[in-house]
């Protein structure tokens, strides 16, 4: 007696049809106020860099499509960085940025990018305290 003949094949089951998996995107993290605050700065803020043209390409923000907040450095630990370190990108630039892609793949440019979002943050300095109705150092045009 062969060990074939002595060990009988289990009856094959039929399968039953796979269910596709569900693919929904994740949806994002509710922020509380603070995280909001030390991730985006203000609401005001987050809907003037929205504003601007692209940093990389220049392409103009428009309502339909408007610049991303993209953050150029990351807090560490899957964690947001500061608000500081915003600048606008469109969406491809913004996703080819997150992915290390060209053009942002090398070190170098990326350097460039971070001390680029440091003059974005003077700048909504300067555009803050205009909003706001104050003096920025600018000249006076009204006669003395």
């Amino acid at each position: 007696m062969t060990l074939a003949t002595a060990c009988p094949k289990p009856a094959k089951r039929e399968k039953s049809p796979r269910k596709p998996m569900k693919r929904s995107r994740i949806a994002a993290k509710k922020r509380n106020a603070s995280d909001f605050a030390r991730i985006y700065g203000s609401k005001a803020r987050v809907r003037w860099i929205k504003e601007q043209d692209c940093w990389w390409c220049g392409r103009a923000a428009t309502e339909e499509m408007p610049s991303d907040n993209a953050h150029t450095v990351n807090g560490g630990k899957s964690r947001k960085a500061d608000f500081y370190t915003i600048l606008p990108l469109c969406r491809a630039h913004h996703r080819a940025y997150d992915k290390y892609e060209p053009p942002f793949h090398s070190a170098t440019l990326r350097r460039i990018a971070f001390q680029a979002a440091a003059q974005v943050e003077s700048q909504w300095q300067r555009v803050k305290h205009v909003l706001a109705g104050e003096s920025v150092g600018l000249p006076s045009t009204e006669p003395e």
